[in-house]
């Protein structure tokens, strides 16, 4: 098998575990976009949506949003920046990690600031419970950081062993 195509394989598996994750929470909801502005006072961010119809294997952040959320269009979501994983939202790396260990409001603006441009992130939203009059309707569970091919490419060469 050549490297390219293990390279595929692997990058398969990994996105076919975290879609099967994402399966087991059926209220929530993935897309494809990028984050525009962070509004602290609020505890919002506006989102530009690139793609809702993320394709099975590629996703890792839900099932595919209402109708009510399109392609192309800007969105302000409810974001919590603090307290439990459980209920925060949560900026995490291709590889896992998060970029607030903190659970603070100012972890959450460094990982916000983080966010590279370069790329599509994937985002994981939830219906807003509780969410008062002229609140957002949906509050953001998670942000994904998707590897670029050159930090797979570079990451597989860091842990495969050539014999």
């Amino acid at each position: 098998m050549s490297r390219r195509a293990f390279v595929l394989v692997v990058l398969l598996l990994l996105c076919a575990a975290g879609a099967a994750d994402a399966r087991k929470d059926k209220d929530r909801y993935g897309l494809m976009g990028r984050v525009l502005s962070y509004d602290a006072e609020k505890q919002t961010i506006e989102v530009k949506v690139v793609e809702t119809s993320i394709p099975e294997w590629g996703n890792h952040v839900g099932k595919k949003p209402p109708r009510e959320i399109r392609t192309g269009k800007t969105y302000v979501f409810a974001v919590e920046p603090e307290g439990s994983v459980l209920r925060r939202t949560v900026i995490r790396t291709q590889g896992g990690s998060t970029l607030d260990r903190s659970a603070s409001r100012e972890g959450f603006i460094r990982a916000i600031q983080a966010l590279p441009d370069d790329r599509l992130l994937g985002i994981s939203l939830a219906r807003n419970q509780g969410a008062g009059e002229g609140a957002p309707a949906f509050k953001v569970m998670m942000i994904q950081i998707p590897r670029t091919l050159e930090e797979a490419m570079k990451r597989l060469d860091e842990i495969s062993v050539e014999e």
